[in-house]
């Protein structure tokens, strides 16, 4: 590894040893070797450094910290991080062998300013992947992403970049868009026709097990809170970008995939509580296509108020 890798790799993870180990080894298998992979370890209480520590490459740099969620996990990466540019892995996800010979590739034949790069990604679950829904080059990329799922996993963005923009240590979701956003405020962006990261959807993933937590509403609310936060203090900085209408439309939106989310995990009472949360923010009422959609899937038994145990 050089003094100075072009790329420098962020994994923040958090007990999830028996995970990680697939995401370190796409990684070590990339073509392109000049990197540097710094796995933030956000408090685990497992036995993940073991695992790290297996692997036995002096381009690995475990550092561990107290739990304090994956934005700060992620920050204290970039603080750390010696790369010109910087890529992000979930712990539970994969890299394909070419995904940052794509990104040497592209910057190769980049000027100044560099862009933010990006590449398209699979999702898999049980071994079997699929296709997500590509960018839109007709679309701006801060309107496209401000109403699409954008990881920031998928991009490779220059480390200068990133010296005055952080993820937003106290949301638990969304960070991700609450960046991206922002960024794409401010710098050029290029997709690249590539599709090399690989999402994992299991049942293990905190997305998917929200809604039988405890607190499962301070979560979802903690998720829209960080959608008001972008809105309120760079408000002007997105202006020229965004239409006027966008933070409540994306409140209705996020508000209603929680209850879309509750309602497949039998939560009838949560979910119509967000569902009625959802519809304050949007302006075509019921006549909006998800709500209706929303609605036919609703148990007809619960609206009438039997059985009661559904609640």
């Amino acid at each position: 590894m050089s003094a100075q890798p072009l790329f420098s790799i962020i994994m923040p993870t958090h007990n999830r040893a028996s995970l990680i180990g697939k995401g370190i080894g796409s990684i070590i298998d990339q073509s392109w070797t000049d990197w540097e992979l710094l796995l933030i370890d956000d408090g685990s209480t497992d036995h993940t450094r073991t695992v790290v520590e297996a692997f036995q490459d002096p381009r690995i740099r475990y550092v561990h910290q107290p739990h304090g969620e994956r934005s700060r996990a992620r920050n204290r990466g970039i603080e750390l991080a010696r790369g010109t540019h910087l890529c992000f892995i979930d712990d539970d996800d994969y890299w394909l062998p070419e995904h940052l010979a794509h990104f040497q590739s592209a910057l190769a034949r980049t000027s100044s300013p560099p862009p933010i790069l990006r590449v398209h990604y699979w999702q898999e679950r049980a071994g079997k992947r699929r296709l997500t829904v590509r960018y839109d080059p007709e679309i701006s990329p801060i309107r496209f992403f401000a109403h699409h799922f954008c990881g920031v996993w998928s991009l490779c963005i220059p480390r200068d970049y990133l010296q005055d923009n952080r993820f937003p240590p106290n949301f638990r979701h969304w960070q991700d868009t609450h960046l991206i956003l922002r960024l794409l405020a401010q710098y050029p962006f290029q997709q690249l026709d590539a599709t090399s990261y690989v999402y994992q959807i299991h049942d293990a993933m905190g997305s998917l097990s929200v809604y039988q937590q405890a607190d499962a509403r301070a979560r979802i609310e903690s998720n829209v809170a960080a959608i008001r936060d972008l809105f309120e203090r760079y408000g002007d900085l997105l202006a020229p970008h965004l239409p006027e209408h966008t933070k409540d439309f994306l409140i209705c939106e996020k508000y209603l995939g929680h209850a879309n989310g509750a309602l497949r995990s039998g939560r009838y009472r949560l979910a119509w509580e967000l569902f009625q949360q959802s519809r304050r923010h949007h302006r075509k009422g019921w006549f909006y296509r998800g709500y209706r959609n929303f609605v036919l899937k609703f148990p007809l038994k619960w609206l009438t108020g039997y059985p009661r145990e559904l609640a």
